[in-house]
């Protein structure tokens, strides 16, 4: 009798210990499941996959979440761009493709992509002339991000004052004169590489610019619904806010025109 009980408690305990071990699996894969969903690579990665299979409305839907759980990346905008010039929607296609340029403006493939969905705008603005060297300066301040040049001012001001020491402490006379010509080389460029950091810095963060999001948008003299038409912009063109009243932003395009749109035909970029 005894040894029949001990044969049961055995396998009474060999089926407790199953049912723990399923109940550990189902849970690890259940967690893996719920740590993928919420992993921001996973979905970028899944997105990625939509794309490659032409399903472009669900890829540009999960690039969006992304981008409003704040997971900025230039990667992100850039395919979410693509999904929606796939899609025809032009403005949306042209925002995505600026926020991509404006944490990555270096990158060939996000400036290609932009010339091309900007030849589908109606609106052909031209700009106006500008001063030669505004022209050079804004063409050198585009080569790399702000970031970028700000760590340039950081390099040219340590070569600069490792040439100063050189010219205190350096005993003969040719190299406290390359010390000195040195460092006021190097202090000629820390100037330089400061104002186009500002420059830079300038054009991707400081100042706002936006995308007209209707199809066209009237733009008034002043804020208000009764005031003139001055002229009217269409979806995909870009302009610069220069200020915002109530439900109104004051903007400019590239002609130099200036005018107020309603806050809700325009998206920031």
């Amino acid at each position: 009798m005894n040894s029949q009980l001990n044969v049961n408690r055995y396998l009474l305990n060999g089926m407790h210990t199953k049912w723990r071990f399923l109940f550990l699996f189902f849970f690890m894969i259940s967690y893996s499941l719920d740590s993928n969903a919420n992993d921001p690579a996973y979905d970028f990665q899944k997105a990625n996959e939509l794309y490659q299979k032409q399903n472009y409305d669900s890829a540009a839907k999960i690039y969006e979440q992304l981008a409003l759980k704040e997971y900025y990346s230039a990667d992100v905008y850039y395919n979410l761009a693509n999904c929606y010039y796939k899609m025809n929607h032009v403005a949306r296609a042209i925002l995505n493709y600026e926020r991509a340029l404006k944490l990555k403006p270096d990158d060939e493939d996000i400036q290609f992509n932009l010339k091309v969905a900007q030849l589908k705008v109606v609106d052909k603005i031209e700009a106006v002339p500008e001063i030669f060297y505004v022209r050079w300066i804004k063409a050198i301040s585009s080569l790399l991000s702000p970031d970028n040049w700000s760590r340039m001012v950081v390099v040219c001001i340590w070569i600069m004052f490792l040439f100063a020491a050189l010219y205190l402490l350096a005993s003969s006379v040719t190299m406290k004169r390359i010390g000195f010509l040195m460092a006021a080389l190097f202090f000629i460029l820390t100037i330089c590489t400061f104002l186009i950091s500002d420059r830079s810095y300038a054009d991707q963060i400081r100042n706002k610019r936006a995308v007209v999001m209707r199809m066209s948008a009237y733009v008034k003299s002043s804020p208000g619904e009764n005031n003139t038409d001055l002229f009217v912009l269409h979806e995909g063109t870009r302009m610069d806010i220069l200020d915002s009243y109530d439900n109104w932003v004051k903007i400019r395009i590239a002609n130099g025109s200036i005018g107020w749109l309603k806050s809700a035909e325009i998206e920031e970029i």
